[in-house]
């Protein structure tokens, strides 16, 4: 299974790692959360609640966490919690099982209950923080899926820095950690490349793709797990004039032919990495979250995995792209 977070991590060009494996018994959610907020970076900025979760016995983290999501999830009165709680009574597995909030609730915080997507959004609002999770079947063009953890403007991300978990379809939660340097995807980086993505597979068999964990199946009832994943593409679609004139104003034309070798450089576009492939130069600007993309208008904090892994570095030496670009990165790391 390890193999397969890797796998999708580098296909996807992101920068993290796996974390210490994420036990699995049951609570295995849970238990990649608490590894998230034990990140140095993220201690510092924790929520009272989060805070709280800490300052307990290190066996009983886990455990405790999935109390107080519970308890948090049934006694707020945030519109946020009050919605979807409305929606799993009248359209999800409240409506198919014939269960209330309250008694579903208490199945979920048991010790090795599996958790489902109600939890994973829950835990995103306890906590106050995004949580990205990196699906063993992303692709480049959707990285991962992130669930928001902003209740009181589900458009926006929350400061700070985001959780990393990945996840293996109806099987495992695994803690991810960064690389060296945290790299944060703000939301008008996250828009899907809807041309990159057509093209890319349009001759090719239809991949599978994870889901989210529902806990009971039942065919004939729209479930809110569908909802809850699919809430930042709808609020994403709501911005997307606004993100087209972000990504607009960072997209950069092919240079002309030149005999320099690839080096930093700074214009009035900003610091630079050009690679050099035959009579072009192919420009990768530097932005606050990595590097552009020379070939497509996303922004990559491992840009050198993302033309190696996708459609993008296709027409490229790709060899040589990242050799230029290590010796580019140590260059600027010296300056």
């Amino acid at each position: 299974m390890e193999e397969e977070f890797t796998s999708a991590i580098q296909r996807c060009g992101l920068p993290l790692k796996l974390d210490e494996a994420t036990e699995g018994d049951g609570n295995c959610w849970v238990r990649a959360v608490v590894q998230q907020l034990e990140r140095p970076e993220i201690r510092q900025q924790l929520n009272n609640r989060s805070r709280e979760i800490l300052n307990i016995r290190k066996s009983e983290r886990h455990l405790v966490l999935k109390s107080r999501i519970a308890d948090f999830a049934t006694t707020s009165r945030h519109p946020n919690i009050l919605n979807i709680k409305e929606t799993f009574r009248t359209q999800g597995q409240g409506q198919a099982d014939n269960i209330s909030w309250e008694n579903h609730w208490r199945s979920l915080k048991k010790d090795k209950e599996w958790s489902d997507e109600v939890m994973v959004q829950a835990t995103a609002w306890f906590t106050e923080m995004d949580i990205q999770v990196v699906m063993t079947t992303g692709m480049p063009e959707e990285p991962f899926k992130m669930i928001g953890g902003n209740m009181d403007d589900r458009t926006k991300d929350c400061p700070g820095f985001p959780m990393w978990i990945g996840y293996k379809n109806n099987i495992h939660y695994q803690s991810l950690l960064p690389n060296d340097d945290e790299v944060p995807y703000p939301r008008s980086c996250r828009k899907k490349n809807n041309q990159e993505a057509q093209d890319t597979h349009s001759h090719e068999e239809e991949q599978p793709v994870d889901k989210m964990p529902i806990k009971k199946t039942n065919k004939e009832n729209k479930k809110l797990g569908d909802k809850i994943l699919n809430n930042n593409k709808q609020n994403a679609s709501e911005h997307q004039e606004e993100e087209n004139q972000q990504e607009t104003s960072r997209k950069r034309k092919y240079q002309g032919e030149s005999n320099e070798p690839a080096k930093v450089i700074k214009s009035g576009e900003g610091e630079a990495f050009l690679f050099k492939e035959g009579n072009r130069v192919y420009r990768c600007v530097a932005e606050l979250e990595g590097y552009q993309c020379c070939m497509c208008p996303n922004v990559f904090g491992q840009i050198g995995r993302h033309i190696s892994s996708s459609k993008c570095g296709e027409t490229l030496d790709v060899k040589r792209f990242k050799a230029e670009l290590k010796k580019y990165l140590d260059k600027k790391k010296k300056a």
